[in-house]
């Protein structure tokens, strides 16, 4: 949770840009904010961040995307974060004000 405080203020940027903001975004973020947001991820996926049924319910169809981002052992490159950005808003704008509670 250090990065996510570190970070804080990205995410934040993050959630409320426009897609083609928040493309260029993911395009020029460092490598750092990039492991915060996987870091995010891998939270969610082992439980350790919890969000109610209905939003996993709402990004189950992302499923893949975010197994794929979220795995410890890969690094995913740039790209797939570039690709999955709609994806990301989504998810980002459901966790951050858990985000915001815990940090």
């Amino acid at each position: 949770m250090k990065r996510v405080k570190k970070h804080i203020d990205f995410i934040s940027t993050l959630v409320s840009s426009k897609p083609i903001q928040l493309r260029a975004l993911l395009k020029t973020a460092s490598k750092e904010q990039l492991d915060t947001v996987r870091e995010i991820i891998h939270n969610i996926l082992l439980g350790n961040l919890s969000i109610s049924e209905l939003h996993k319910q709402q990004l189950i169809k992302y499923k893949c995307t975010f197994r794929k981002i979220g795995d410890p052992k890969k690094r995913p490159n740039r790209s797939l974060f570039v690709r999955n950005s709609q994806a990301l808003s989504k998810l980002l704008t459901i966790v951050f004000p858990v985000l915001k509670k815990e940090v």
